[in-house]
């Protein structure tokens, strides 16, 4: 038995595999060859008067080794592509594995955003009432004759500072509160299922 036969029960991946059909590959091409040099000695010992019996014995094991390494070729080429099978399901597992785990991460994000937008509109809500009042204040003092208690609306100041316009908070909200006053807690709390 050679080398490369008695190691085949050794393999386990598909590269394995494959470099063990290339071996037997050259060893099958090699024993092919030795039974064609026999047969081709035949005709000369019939007439040379040579050892026809230990030729046929010759030509026999040549032929038995080829018949092995053939056998042994086609074993491992279904072996390498069970092998490769296998090894392809477990990527694929890895990466849905990877994919629940992005999706559990995902989960934990959108609570949390929907926890702080829900605090943001609560806030802008606030700064909305807020400025209501004051225009409402700055509306009794001005029909007062006292326009010069005018409280000055700070959202204008914070635009001056930042130099550019800032909106009312709440109409420049797209979103709007989601947790969980909003009736919306039932669908956010299945997301950490």
């Amino acid at each position: 038995m050679t080398n490369v036969l008695s190691n085949l029960k050794k393999l386990k991946s598909s590269a394995d595999f494959d470099t063990a059909i290339t071996d037997l590959e050259a060893e099958l091409s090699e024993a092919t060859a030795d039974v064609d040099e026999l047969e081709s000695q035949r005709e000369d010992l019939i007439f040379s008067g040579g050892n026809l019996a230990k030729l046929e014995a010759d030509i026999a094991a040549a032929e038995g080794k080829a018949k092995t390494l053939t056998i042994a070729m086609e074993g491992a080429k279904r072996r390498r592509d069970e092998a490769a099978e296998a090894e392809r399901m477990a990527e694929l597992e890895k990466v849905a594995d990877g994919g629940q785990k992005l999706k559990t991460k995902l989960n934990a994000e959108l609570i949390e955003f929907h926890k702080l937008a829900s605090a943001l509109a609560i806030h802008a809500g606030e700064i909305t009432k807020l400025r209501e009042d004051i225009a409402s204040a700055n509306k009794t003092t001005f029909r007062a004759g006292r326009g010069d208690l005018k409280v000055k609306d700070p959202v204008y100041d914070l635009g001056k500072r930042l130099e550019r316009r800032v909106h009312d908070p709440l109409r420049g909200m797209l979103i709007q509160g989601y947790w969980p006053a909003d009736g919306h807690g039932p669908a956010l709390a299945a997301l950490k299922k």
